[in-house]
């Protein structure tokens, strides 16, 4: 109810539009909502950086990994050096290219996350999943053992709970991940 009054309230602004794309997608579960409020950001404003990272990232939740790709090589283009915004935006370009099927682009996305944040786990676990689904089984166990090192809490339901897909074989790819990577649930 507090979302859908910010949606009203925020009239003609791209900003909050933005933000709340990621309110309705990723609290809400409302992806095609986020997307749709992500695109109403971009037509009153279609330099909006932000706009475009939460385009792509709802995106590549719904299985629309190319048009995912599209608008967050946008976001990149259009503001290269934002702290936040760059990190996630690479990482639903490896999470895209994983779920594409083209691991070796994925985990170079993924490992320029971790240049940024060496500990991230969004970074760490689409390294892993690019790796793992590629047959690099060394590198793919090193990064697992990474994650396990520097997320001593984290269990399988917190992935699930992370790395949200809504294609059945998009899913498939992520259960994988997860079960090669062997936490506790």
């Amino acid at each position: 109810r507090c979302a859908e009054t910010a949606v009203e309230l925020s009239g003609d602004d791209e900003v909050p539009l933005a933000n709340l794309a990621y309110v309705f997608g990723m609290l809400k579960g409302d992806y095609e909502r986020g997307l749709e409020l992500a695109d109403r950001a971009l037509a009153l404003n279609p330099n909006h950086s932000h706009a475009w990272t939460a385009r792509g990232i709802m995106s590549v939740i719904l299985g629309r990994h190319e048009q995912a790709l599209d608008a967050l090589a946008k976001a990149m283009r259009l503001n290269p050096i934002d702290k936040v915004a760059v990190p996630l935006a690479l990482f639903g370009m490896a999470a895209a290219c994983s779920l594409l099927e083209r691991y070796e682009e994925g985990a170079g996305f993924a490992r320029k996350v971790l240049v940024l944040q060496p500990k991230d786990i969004r970074g760490l676990f689409t390294l892993t999943s690019n790796t793992y689904l590629s047959g690099q089984i060394t590198e793919a166990e090193a990064t697992a053992a990474q994650i396990k090192q520097c997320h001593p809490h984290l269990r399988s339901s917190h992935l699930r709970q992370s790395f949200r897909v809504e294609r059945a074989t998009d899913m498939v790819a992520v259960e994988r991940t997860i079960e090669f990577i062997g936490l506790p649930d």
